[in-house]
């Protein structure tokens, strides 16, 4: 099995995401010292603990951010570049006195 999993996951969504039961999990948990109910959140580094001693393989999730998706760093080429007509604006000032 091949799961991804964040930062932080609860025990019962890894259980899930291991195919096996809360109780399960829990005592690997257990056995490794840690005490944690289903609803509690583990670190990365010990769901990736538990999958090895469940057999699977545990990858660290990439998020991405709304602002990476907005920002894109790409070079702008000339194939992508469009030509467009300059934009020309009159300023004036006004004496208030």
């Amino acid at each position: 099995i091949k799961i991804t999993v964040g930062d932080t996951i609860t025990v019962g969504e890894l259980a899930i995401r291991l195919k096996a039961t809360s109780a399960e999990v829990i005592k690997k948990l257990m056995a490794m010292g840690v005490m944690a109910t289903v609803n509690q959140e583990i670190d990365f580094d010990t769901a990736y603990l538990i999958g090895e001693e469940m057999h699977a393989k545990v990858e660290r999730e990439v998020v991405v951010t709304i602002e990476e998706r907005i920002i894109d760093d790409s070079e702008d080429t000339d194939q992508n570049l469009k030509p467009r007509d300059p934009i020309v604006v009159v300023m004036g000032h006004v004496d208030h006195g």
